[in-house]
């Protein structure tokens, strides 16, 4: 797994801080980070594509933050594994 989805609720107040730490440690680790949200912002070395191609660019699927991020996942995987 070397593309790794992310979405996250930038609103939670501890948003920042973890996808900083998040870019930090991917990079670290040769990981790349995709996303097709507000998080592509935070996430300054983050591939940002469109929700369409989304679940077809990545290995893997991160949610960051409550109930409604993880409806979002669902939603963004487009009926992938």
């Amino acid at each position: 797994m070397k593309k790794i989805g992310v979405l996250a609720n930038c609103r939670k107040p501890e948003a920042v801080e973890i996808l900083k730490r998040l870019s930090a440690k991917a990079a670290e680790l040769g990981l790349q980070l995709v996303t097709c949200s507000e998080a592509s912002r935070l996430l300054n070395k983050a591939v940002r594509v469109s929700d369409r191609a989304f679940a077809a660019k990545i290995d893997v699927l991160l949610a960051l933050g409550g109930d409604g991020t993880m409806l979002k996942a669902v939603r963004a995987l487009q009926g992938r594994d």
